[in-house]
């Protein structure tokens, strides 16, 4: 007995019937990364240096121990921290950069700075102990100011 298909009208007609469920999948097709929901780990140690050879002055940390940082966030109060929630963004530097250029000043004043870390989430770290931060103009011919002598660490040393 003869069949009333032929083999071409089968593969025909299968391929069709394929092509015509493609795209119309119910199920979710794009891939989302979870956010991280977790804080960082804050940074420790903050001091302030200064580089003789440019004649600029910079805030130091060491980095966050967490792996999901994406940067770094100065914040400054002049002229006193006793009101903590007074501090400013000075500035951000992107993970893992660990030091932000001081600002040159015309006199010399006391600023008291703080850095926290943050990651892609919208978390952020605990903020690490103020440093007191007594900048001087810059000399001559120099661009930028340097901390005086005496200078407190993070941690509360000279």
């Amino acid at each position: 007995m003869k069949s009333r298909f032929s083999f071409p009208l089968v593969i025909a007609l299968a391929t069709a019937a394929l092509v015509a469920g493609c795209g119309k999948s119910t199920s979710p097709t794009s891939v989302t990364t979870p956010t991280d929901s977790t804080a960082p780990a804050a940074p420790t140690s903050v001091s302030s240096t200064f580089d003789a050879a440019t004649s600029l002055a910079y805030l130091t940390w060491q980095p966050s121990s967490s792996a999901s940082v994406d940067g770094y966030e100065v914040w400054v109060y002049q002229p006193d921290p006793s009101r903590t929630n007074s501090y400013v963004l000075a500035g951000t530097v992107a993970s893992p950069q660990t030091s932000w250029q001081l600002p040159v000043v015309g006199y010399t004043q006391t600023r008291w700075y703080q850095v926290r870390a943050f990651n892609g989430g919208g978390n952020n770290s605990s903020w690490t102990t103020p440093l007191q931060v007594t900048l001087s103009p810059a000399p001559t011919g120099g661009t930028g100011g340097s901390p005086l002598p005496g200078t407190r660490q993070g941690d509360g040393s000279f």
